[in-house]
C-alpha cells in the first residue's frame, strides 16, 4: 500500500510519495486481524541473513525474516559468493581489523572481538533467536574515539545516520528516553554520554526483552509493543552502572594512554569518517563475507566463550563467527567488567572487609581456646584435668553470636574502624537508630550476594535481623 500527493507546480502536476492519512493508520490498527497485512519487525537497509542462514539479497518484504529491505540509493555492494575463496575471506578480515578498526586503542583482544561482534550483529539478527546484549563503548578521556568507532560499525548496517539519544541522568528518565529511541524503528538503539550512574529497571528489561519491548505510550493510557532494534548501544568515560545492567553488557574499552587524545595523529586513515563513507559498500561486502564464509563451513561451533545469561544464542553465534575466523577474547573482560564499571563492589568492600576481618579474629580466637583451654587458668587449680599430651585439637567451634551483627553493631564497628559504609547513612554517631535502619535495608537488598568468596547471609534471632559472611577462611 503506497499513498501518493499531487502538486501543482506552474500547473504542471507532481506526483511525490505521502504519509497515509491519521484516518486511514487508525482504520488499519483497529481490524489488523482481518485486513491480513503483513508483520513488519525491521527494515533493514543492506543484505542480511534471514532466521535460516541464508543470505537475502532481494529488496522487499522477507516474510520468513518478517524483515524489509529497503536497500540504500547509492551504495554500490559487492556480491557475495556463497562459498567465499580464502583469498575473499582473508581480504574482509583484514579490511576490518587492519584498516577499518586498525588504529583504534582497544585495551584487550576482548575488547576488539566485542567492536567486530557490535558490527556483524545487525545483519545477522533474525538468526539470533532472543536478545541481544547492551554495547558499552567506554574511554578513561574524552576524544579517544567511541563515537567515531559507533560511527564506522553500525553506518554500514543501517545505512543512513541513526539517532542519537542523550542518556538519561535520572532512573525515572529512562522509560521516557527508551520509547524515544525505539519509535523511529531503528537498527541501533543509541544512549551517549552516558556519564551518570545508570541504574535502570527500564533499560534492563528492554535489553533483555524479546522478541518486542512494551511500554506505555507518554499521554496514552495503552500499551504498545515496539520491535527490538539489532543492537543496543551506550557510550559514556568510566562507565558507572549497577550490578543488573552490568551482566547485560558487552564492554568495549579505549584508553590512548594520553592526557589530551584527541590530539593523536599518524593514522593509518587520517579521517577514517571519510574512509569509511567511501568504502561503506566494501565494508558491508567484508562483513558480509566473514558470515557467508561460516555458513558455508557448516556453522561449526567454536570454543564457547564465558557464558552471558539471557543471551546464549547470541553467544553461540557471534561466538563461533568470531572463532572460526581466529578472532578470540569475546567476553572474556566480563570479570573486569564487574569490577571496574559496577561500584557497588567498590561501594560495600570497606564493611565486606570488616565483617571478613571480624569474623577471621573470632574464628582464630576460637581456635586458640579449642588448642589450649586451660590458657590463662593458674596450674595445679582442683578439677582441671587438662589434655593429655598426644590429645589432637578439637575443631574450633566459634560461637555463631561473634560472627553475626545487627545493623547497628555493624554501624557502631564502621565508625570505631573508620570504615566508609556503602551508603549513604547521614551524619554516623554511636547508637545511631537512623542509620541502622538505612543499613538494614541495603543490607536485605543484598542478602545472598557474593563479594568474591564470601556471602552475605542473614537470619532472624531473639526478633532482629543479624547479619554475617559465609565462606571466610
Amino acid at each position: 500500500m503506497a499513498f501518493i500527493e499531487t502538486k501543482f507546480k506552474d500547473g504542471v502536476p507532481t506526483q511525490l510519495p505521502a504519509d497515509p492519512p491519521t484516518e486511514v493508520i487508525k482504520a488499519i490498527r483497529s481490524d489488523r486481524a482481518n485486513l491480513a497485512l503483513p508483520e513488519v519487525d525491521r527494515i533493514a537497509h543492506t543484505p542480511f541473513f534471514g532466521p535460516d542462514g541464508t543470505l537475502q539479497r532481494t529488496p522487499g518484504y522477507h516474510e520468513k525474516a518478517r524483515t524489509l529491505y529497503v536497500p540504500t540509493p547509492g551504495i554500490d555492494i559487492p556480491d557475495i559468493p556463497d562459498s567465499p575463496t580464502d583469498q575473499q575471506v582473508e581480504a574482509a578480515h583484514r579490511l576490518i581489523l587492519d584498516e577499518l578498526l586498525g588504529d583504534f586503542p582497544f585495551t584487550s583482544d576482548a575488547e576488539l572481538a566485542g567492536a567486530v561482534a557490535l558490527g556483524i550483529t545487525p545483519f545477522i539478527r533474525t538468526m539470533i533467536d532472543g536478545p541481544t546484549p547492551l554495547f558499552a563503548l567506554d574511554a578513561p578521556e574524552p576524544r579517544t574515539g567511541k563515537g567515531l568507532l559507533m560511527e564506522v560499525l553500525l553506518t554500514p548496517s543501517s545505512g543512513r545516520k541513526y539517532t542519537v539519544t542523550p542518556a538519561p541522568t535520572e532512573p525515572r528518565e529512562w522509560p521516557k528516553a527508551i520509547v524515544a529511541s525505539l519509535r523511529p524503528g531503528p537498527v541501533a538503539a543509541i544512549f551517549d554520554n552516558a556519564n551518570a550512574r545508570i541504574d535502570s529497571g527500564a533499560l534492563a528489561s528492554a535489553v533483555t526483552a524479546y522478541p518486542s519491548y512494551t511500554s506505555r505510550l507518554l499521554g496514552l493510557s495503552e500499551n504498545v509493543d515496539m520491535p527490538l532494534p539489532a543492537v543496543w548501544v551506550m557510550t559514556g568515560d568510566n562507565i558507572v552502572c549497577s550490578t543488573e545492567i552490568a551482566g547485560r553488557v558487552v564492554r568495549i574499552r579505549l584508553d590512548a594512554r594520553m592526557q589530551r587524545p584527541g590530539e593523536r595523529s599518524g593514522f593509518r586513515h587520517p579521517n577514517l569518517r571519510r574512509w569509511a563513507s567511501e568504502h561503506q559498500g566494501d565494508i558491508i561486502a567484508a562483513f558480509l563475507t566473514l558470515v557467508q564464509a561460516w555458513i558455508a563451513a557448516g556453522q561449526p561451533r567454536g570454543v564457547d566463550p564465558p557464558a552471558m545469561g539471557g543471551f546464549e544464542d547470541w553467544v553461540g553465534i557471534v561466538g563461533s563467527i568470531l572463532a572460526f575466523h581466529g578472532i578470540g577474547g569475546l567476553l572474556t573482560n566480563r570479570d573486569s567488567l564487574i569490577d571496574t564499571m559496577t561500584d557497588e563492589a567498590m561501594d560495600w568492600g570497606g564493611l565486606i572487609g570488616m565483617m571478613a576481618a571480624m569474623t577471621a579474629e573470632a574464628t582464630e580466637t576460637a581456635r586458640q581456646r579449642a588448642e589450649n583451654p586451660t590458657a590463662g587458668r593458674e596450674p595445679g587449680v582442683p578439677g582441671d584435668p587438662g589434655l593429655p599430651a598426644a590429645a589432637a585439637a578439637p575443631e574450633p567451634e566459634v560461637d555463631p553470636l561473634a560472627t553475626e551483627w545487627t545493623a547497628l553493631q555493624l554501624v557502631n564497628a564502621m565508625i570505631r574502624h573508620a570504615v566508609v559504609p556503602p551508603v549513604d547513612l547521614g551524619p554516623c554517631t554511636a547508637l545511631a537508630q537512623g542509620q541502622a535502619h538505612k543499613l538494614a535495608k541495603a543490607l536485605r537488598a543484598h542478602r545472598d550476594r557474593r563479594f568474591g568468596d564470601a556471602v552475605l547471609r542473614h537470619r532472624t534471632l531473639h526478633g532482629k535481623a543479624v547479619w554475617r559472611l559465609d565462606g571466610v577462611t
